[in-house]
């Protein structure tokens, strides 16, 4: 079933990287900013940001939404959003965590195992994954991100998932 092809399959390690550069830059915006959030909107396969960036501006202030896509040319499609790649050595790749705006970020990741870093961190309600998953410690965190970390008082949780549509 997918469920035992999940448990067998290991995280990427380049997204468990991202992942926990992006904990590193939220928790420092954070704490620089005094930010609360409501919650979380995960934006998947948002290509260039656009979407992101409505969605953070127009639509949830008041949230960190995240844009996920697996594709850095896409990612990087735009001159405001070049400039943000490193090169983290090891086995890890290629890295791309980029703020684009006070409630935004966009990362390279590929999303299933965006989504189970996502579990692992307690950043979602699906508690029927989460001891499954929970082996595969994609951040070395404290599984929360407190008020000092931006985040308001004890873990968020994704609110709210958007995924572009488009017609060929």
């Amino acid at each position: 079933s997918d469920l035992v092809y999940l448990e067998k399959k290991p995280v990427a390690a380049h997204t468990k990287h991202v992942f926990k550069v992006l904990l590193e830059m939220i928790e420092e915006e954070g704490n620089r900013r005094q930010l609360l959030y409501d919650g979380i909107v995960l934006d998947s396969g948002c290509g260039t940001g656009r979407s992101t960036k409505i969605l953070a501006k127009d639509i949830h202030p008041r949230s960190l939404v995240i844009g996920v896509d697996r594709s850095l040319a896409r990612l990087t499609k735009t001159k405001e959003n070049r400039g943000q790649i490193r090169e983290a050595g090891d086995d890890h790749g290629t890295v791309y965590c980029h703020q684009i705006s006070d409630n935004a970020y966009l990362v390279r990741a590929e999303l299933v195992d965006f989504w189970r870093c996502c579990i692992e961190h307690g950043w979602t309600p699906i508690s029927n994954f989460e001891d499954t998953l929970r082996e595969d410690n994609c951040d070395d965190s404290n599984n929360n991100l407190q008020a000092s970390g931006g985040c308001g008082g004890g873990t968020i949780k994704i609110e709210k998932h958007a995924l572009k549509i488009t017609h060929h």
